[in-house]
């Protein structure tokens, strides 16, 4: 699997944003209850 690199949003909250939009993702896609890697 390739990994991406994410910069961040403008705040803390917004990074953990698209931290859990990815993660969700990646088990909604994969079915794995671990992280991805990033």
């Amino acid at each position: 699997m390739r990994r991406i690199g994410i910069l961040g949003g403008v705040s803390a909250e917004s990074t953990l944003t698209y931290y859990r939009t990815i993660t969700r993702e990646y088990i909604r896609r994969f079915g794995h209850t671990g992280y991805p890697e990033i």
